[in-house]
């Protein structure tokens, strides 16, 4: 008697079809409306890593500043990336390619070093070149195969204006305006990558870091006016 007592209280307790088949209905509910949250916070923090990796780009450039006669870091001749100074203030590898070569051996840098959401980290067999991350701007440095190296920071007249590294699909950055997504076919081309939900981050001379909308970045691109975002900086 007891032990069909029992039985008959579990059959009680058991959960019939339609009863699963709601709890299940609530669930992909709930999922569905967390989902887009949890897509959000993911990519606020990657944001927010990006903005890091900025401000270190920037702090290492302002220490580089403090010991070469206030000159930034030189964009080219080789890319900025590839400086044994700079690398070594960023923490990346600095094993030189020769005596004496600024070059550095390993061109690529740590993911912790790039923005999280670039082709740099995403692609499939992950080439971690910083040229896929981030490119810097170089107005005027240019002319003359690269004669004139570096931007002198007590020249500029509005460092918080003015553009230093950004979100890019390329080295250096210029007046390009599509942005084709992080992918090989995007590459290149002076590309400045909106892939911040249409946002981009940028760093500044005076070392800030800013994440501004695609509308605000093209408005600004060349207003010399109240900016000098990438152009007319002296």
């Amino acid at each position: 008697m007891i032990i069909m007592g029992w039985r008959t209280t579990m059959n009680k307790k058991a959960f019939t079809l339609i009863e699963l088949l709601v709890v299940i209905a609530i669930i992909a509910i709930l999922a569905s409306m967390l989902l887009p949250a949890l897509n959000q916070a993911r990519n606020t923090a990657k944001r927010i890593t990006c903005t890091g990796v900025l401000k270190q780009y920037n702090q290492a450039a302002q220490l580089y500043a403090s010991n070469n006669d206030d000159y930034w870091i030189p964009p080219g001749n080789p890319q900025w990336y590839m400086k044994t100074a700079f690398r070594g203030l960023i923490g990346a590898s600095t094993e030189p390619e020769s005596e004496g070569s600024i070059k550095s051996k390993d061109i690529t840098l740590p993911v912790g070093l790039l923005c999280p959401n670039s082709f740099a980290v995403i692609a499939p067999e992950g080439a971690r070149n910083a040229m896929y991350s981030y490119g810097l701007t170089y107005s005027g440095l240019e002319a003359n195969n690269w004669e004139k190296y570096a931007y002198k920071l007590t020249r500029f007249k509005k460092p918080s204006s003015s553009a230093s590294w950004m979100d890019a699909l390329d080295w250096i950055v210029y007046g390009t305006n599509a942005y084709l997504g992080e992918d090989a076919a995007a590459l290149g081309s002076g590309r400045r990558a909106y892939r911040h939900s249409n946002g981009l981050n940028v760093g500044f001379y005076d070392g800030h870091v800013e994440s501004m909308s695609k509308a605000d970045v093209e408005m600004r691109w060349n207003d010399s006016n109240t900016w000098s975002f990438v152009n007319n900086f002296f």
